[in-house]
């Protein structure tokens, strides 16, 4: 999909969807390809495991699997995402219309955030597919490349040495390819969860607060029923979106947890095998419930309202980000997530050394 500057929506074309099939592909094939030859290293090879070629082949195979889920899971949404987002920016503007007249979106710290992390993710993505590129041609009998298949023998003949080169060829360009499309899938979430996140922390973060009078913000938003009819509106917006992003946010948990784990074990049980670079470059290496508080701090002499807070805020359910009821993040998400990362490595380190 694409983002039209003249309707200023969110619009997905044949050509575009053509291209973002074979994308997926692309990244299916290489995917298959890393596999069997991570197996075919690990089972046929001298030294299977302690291959200098394993580890990276794993690496790369992995990251492909990470990255095929979510690919296809887009593929298939893609109407749905174009409505979530078409939606969120919708209301976003009609927001700003009925409740923030004076807002200056050139001045406000949020539409600078925004500006900002588009550009960090457009620039590391366009550098990204380089790196890929550059490790093909310092290391081009790496097995995971699909030309490494081809005898040796082959190359005799000139007949034979023109076919391995061609062949050498189209297996960079297929590579690099699918390189491309794994950076633009981190560039397309990066982007569009800046494009949701940004502007819902907004409304909800500052907006919809009761406090000291905001200068760029309508006196009647300090109404609770306005209030409440605002943030049923963001919830309804974060559900749709989250039912298709949660289950990715939840999957990519799993498997950079697992990445992680490998990386961990693989530089601990190595560790004397590293290089000095190596080693040198390891040592130089969130709203939730609080939600709905936002109705607690509501201060209004009205006692009908007074009744109704309570009750109100308790049916409001508060905007996780995640797959409901499989997996959301939170404050500690991460000090989990490392915690695990940490228990799992030591276990592995243990298992292997019994």
């Amino acid at each position: 999909m694409k983002f039209d500057p003249s309707t200023q929506k969110f619009v997905g074309t044949q050509k575009l969807r053509k291209l973002q099939l074979y994308g997926c592909l692309s990244v299916t094939l290489q995917m298959i390809n890393n596999c069997w030859r991570t197996h075919q290293i690990y089972t046929e090879y001298p030294g299977g495991s302690h291959h200098p070629s394993f580890h990276i082949c794993f690496a790369f195979g992995f990251t492909t699997v990470m990255a095929s889920f979510p690919l296809w899971l887009v593929y298939f949404k893609q109407e749905e995402i174009n409505t979530g987002m078409n939606r969120v920016l919708k209301y976003s503007v009609q927001f700003q219309g009925n409740w923030m007249q004076k807002y200056i979106p050139e001045e406000s710290f949020y539409s600078r955030a925004i500006d900002l992390v588009l550009s960090v993710c457009i620039f590391f993505t366009s550098c990204g597919p380089w790196t890929s590129f550059g490790f093909f041609i310092l290391a081009p009998d790496t097995p995971i490349f699909a030309h490494t298949i081809l005898p040796k023998t082959m190359t005799e003949t000139m007949v034979g040495y023109l076919a391995y080169n061609v062949a050498l060829l189209a297996d960079l360009f297929f590579f690099f390819g699918t390189a491309v499309t794994i950076w633009f899938l981190v560039l397309a979430f990066g982007s569009l969860s800046a494009m949701f996140v940004f502007p819902i922390c907004s409304i909800v973060g500052s907006e919809l607060q009761f406090g000291p009078q905001i200068e760029n913000r309508d006196k009647l938003l300090f109404d609770f029923g306005n209030v409440h009819h605002e943030y049923n509106c963001v919830q309804l917006l974060h559900k749709e979106v989250m039912n298709i992003i949660g289950f990715i946010l939840f999957y990519m948990h799993g498997m950079c947890g697992q990445f992680c784990l490998y990386c961990n074990f693989v530089i601990i049980k190595e560790w004397d095998r590293l290089d000095v670079h190596t080693m040198r470059l390891g040592e130089g290496l969130t709203p939730t419930e609080e939600n709905t508080e936002i109705l607690e701090k509501h201060k209004t002499e009205s006692a009908l309202d007074k009744k109704l807070i309570p009750r109100v805020r308790r049916s409001c359910r508060p905007l996780d980000f995640g797959a409901e009821g499989i997996f959301a993040i939170r404050r500690n998400t991460i000090l989990k997530f490392f915690r695990g990362i940490v228990k799992g490595t030591f276990r592995a380190l243990l298992t292997i050394g019994k």
